[in-house]
């Protein structure tokens, strides 16, 4: 931070302006700086609000003003969007983690036996040596700007992604790693990883994250999935907004 809480942000401004009563959190954007307002002014909570503005920004301006006002302000917006690490340890080192928040990792039964297959994949493999830092956004999929009677296929749904937005596959671990961050998933809420379909005993199936007070709590398990599926409006999904090396510089 510097000048009294002014923080270096090029190429931010023209995100900031059109934002609306959703960029009062800052008194300023002039020259490609940010002057957090009053009451965001330490180092940690302008780092905080900077964090964000860069990971929305990836989306391009277009697609960020987009889906504040598909969303209606950017706080749900910020809340769709999730950056961890993911890889750099070992299959076994993840799911003893996994067990102790998912009793449903441990089971023995079918969503043990699919994160199992998932670990068995060549896409996870690639990351156990060498970890990533992943940015992710969970839409529904009507909020990629899909209709009622419209019905969408699910690879459907995944090209729109793609093609007006930009959003990718998830790598095979990303929800693996999104059930360890996600600890306060409301009950009953659910949602699925967009991602190559991993075949087990019951089919093509995508990993999906739930928190079922009545069974065991925060959950996580294979889902059934391929290209002739035609997931509700109201279905959530996880898409992969970007990734790089953690040793990148």
């Amino acid at each position: 931070m510097q000048n009294g809480g002014v923080i270096s942000c090029r190429g931010m401004t023209g995100a900031i302006r059109g934002l609306g009563d959703q960029g009062l959190i800052f008194d300023s954007a002039i020259n490609g700086k940010i002057k957090p307002a009053r009451g965001y002014e330490t180092r940690k909570q302008a780092q905080e609000i900077l964090n964000y503005y860069e990971i929305l920004l990836s989306l391009g301006e277009n697609k960020f003003h987009y889906f504040v006002d598909k969303l209606g302000s950017f706080e749900e917006l910020k809340s769709r969007f999730s950056s961890l690490i993911i890889g750099g340890e070992t299959a076994d080192e993840l799911h003893r983690r996994l067990c102790r928040v998912s009793k449903h990792a441990g089971t023995g039964g079918h969503s043990e036996y699919y994160i199992w297959t998932i670990y068995g994949t060549a896409e996870f493999k690639k990351y156990v040596d060498n970890p990533y830092k992943i940015t992710t956004i969970r839409l529904k999929v009507r909020d990629l700007g899909f209709v009622k009677n419209d019905y969408p296929r699910y690879d459907q749904v995944c090209q729109k992604a793609r093609e007006q937005f930009g959003l990718s596959l998830c790598p095979a671990g990303v929800g693996l790693y999104l059930r360890l961050k996600d600890l306060d998933q409301p009950a009953n809420h659910r949602y699925e990883i967009v991602m190559n379909p991993v075949r087990d005993m019951y089919g093509s199936c995508v990993l999906y994250l739930g928190n079922r007070p009545d069974d065991g709590g925060l959950s996580i398990g294979g889902s059934s999935r391929d290209n002739n599926n035609r997931p509700e409006l109201d279905c959530e999904l996880v898409f992969l907004v970007s990734q790089k090396p953690v040793r990148e510089r």
